[in-house]
């Protein structure tokens, strides 16, 4: 009877170690295929197809059951700003420019954007004001998950709907940092 449990044991430690790596292959495969993706639609022989600037739902309308494609001033100016941001990217060494807007407010005049040379990784915010559009810096004011520091996002009103939860440092070594839905 021990010898089957012992069998069985190492019957599944087996299968535990098949599971994990072929886990591990399909993870790296996804990866490939992605990276493979990104390079075949990204053509840097020509600077201009550096430029990635993605408006998302932003360039959208829900009218009725349909989403209707915009072309309006917000649009039009966004999408100008931020070619122009990647174009300068690109000037300064940067391979491949992203822009990407993730979410935006109510009246389309602030947007959180994801952004970045190679890799879109960073976040911040973009505002229009005077019918103008410009990045609030610093950058550095997201914690790792994205989550914006409080004080940034109070400073700048920016919407709630773009940024409900904030985070505040705190002198708690065990708990640096304090989230706050707002």
């Amino acid at each position: 009877m021990a010898k089957n449990i012992k069998s069985i044991q190492s019957y599944k430690r087996i299968i535990y170690i098949l599971s994990a790596a072929i886990a591990v292959l399909v993870a790296a495969l996804i990866l490939s295929l992605t990276k493979q993706s990104v390079e075949n639609s990204t053509d840097t022989s020509n600077k201009d197809s550096a430029v990635n600037v993605e408006l998302g739902s932003y360039r959208y309308d829900i009218q009725g059951n349909r989403a209707v494609k915009l072309s309006d001033e917000n649009v039009t100016s966004l999408d100008g700003f931020l070619t122009t941001a990647a174009k300068k990217d690109i000037s300064s060494n940067c391979k491949k420019s992203y822009y990407w807007v993730t979410a935006f407010s109510e009246d389309k005049k602030q947007v959180l954007l994801n952004y970045g040379c190679e890799n879109p990784g960073s976040r911040m915010f973009a505002v229009q004001e005077l019918g103008k559009w410009k990045f609030i810096s610093p950058t550095n004011q997201f914690d790792m998950l994205g989550v914006p520091l409080c004080n940034h996002v109070n400073e700048n009103r920016i919407a709630t709907n773009i940024a409900p939860v904030c985070y505040n440092e705190t002198n708690d070594a065990e708990h640096p940092l304090q989230y706050q839905a707002r």
